[in-house]
């Protein structure tokens, strides 16, 4: 998967290939739908690039409307973890794009990691 993404993505938005990996199967095959590990800054390249629609210093990287399904709900997430209502301690519970999780109150999306990592976007505050 790395070596895949290289010259599409990662050399674009200025990553190191060889510091990603990903949980990867016996034959070495990359699960590609998560396990992805990275460095911080890394994680915050790739919310940049979600930030700007797909695009990165107006070259375009990512398909502008799979960008928007990404980070909009595509799943309804209101009690995937038995949580029966909404509130401001139970955000998983706004919704699930592409890899990305809604955020309560309007406030954008976020790339998760296993370990308690965030990547948050919250494009209302965006400033030029």
């Amino acid at each position: 998967m790395p070596e895949f993404l290289r010259e599409r993505l990662f050399d674009k938005i200025g990553i190191d290939y060889q510091n990603i990996t990903w949980f990867t199967a016996p034959n070495g095959t990359s699960f590609a739908p998560g396990g992805l590990h990275c460095i911080t800054e890394d994680l915050l390249r790739l919310m940049r690039l979600y930030l700007h629609g797909g695009t990165w210093d107006g070259e375009r990287i990512l398909d502008e409307d799979y960008v928007r399904l990404a980070t909009s709900k595509r799943i309804d997430s209101a009690n995937i973890f038995g949580y029966a209502k909404r509130d401001r301690f139970s955000d998983n519970v706004f919704g699930y794009g592409y890899m990305m999780w809604m955020s309560h109150d309007d406030m954008g999306y976020r790339a998760e990691g296993a370990y308690g990592q965030f990547g948050i976007v919250i494009p209302k505050l965006e400033r030029g």
